[in-house]
């Protein structure tokens, strides 16, 4: 079986993780179109292919206080994770931006990117490490991945939208 890798990104990688947020994320944004209807969609969520992958881009940045850590398998980047230190108040790390490539998913990518994270966030004395996710069903991977890991307390909150 092949090995993952876990390293820190590069600027050679940043193309791979856009084209991984496009792909595992397009589901999540169906649901969005579907949820708010194409009047709120437009104004909140449309053009998401282009500004969710620079999104992430410019966490790579040396100039952003957020990390990202890349997963690799047989030589392609297979995942990635952005994390933030002191994320909000001091002692609180939080794991951002993450995703495994649809044709990866499975291998125990996420769990190891994740494990990873949050051994960094020890490593950097934070206290608490937090994680936002959906509640949609697109999101269901990453719940059971987090709930695997030891994340056991969520505040539910609901997005609500209007339009003007």
């Amino acid at each position: 079986m092949p090995e993952i890798t876990i390293r820190e990104v590069t600027p050679d990688d940043i193309p791979a993780i856009k084209l991984i947020a496009e792909k595992s994320w397009e589901g999540y944004f169906q649901v969005c179109r579907q949820r708010l209807g194409e009047k709120i969609y437009d104004v909140t969520r449309r053009g998401w292919e282009t500004w969710k992958p620079e999104q992430i881009a410019r966490q790579c940045s040396p100039e952003t206080n957020d990390f990202v850590l890349v997963a690799e398998l047989d030589g392609k980047v297979a995942g990635f994770a952005t994390y933030i230190l002191n994320a909000g108040r001091p002692g609180i790390g939080e794991i951002s931006n993450n995703a495994v490539s649809p044709e990866f998913q499975g291998r125990g990518i996420a769990t190891k990117l994740y494990i990873e994270v949050l051994d960094r966030m020890r490593k950097a004395d934070m206290k608490v490490a937090k994680v936002f996710t959906g509640l949609d069903d697109s999101h269901i991977p990453a719940r059971r991945a987090y709930e695997k890991l030891g994340f056991s307390r969520n505040l539910q909150s609901i997005e609500y939208f209007q339009t003007l």
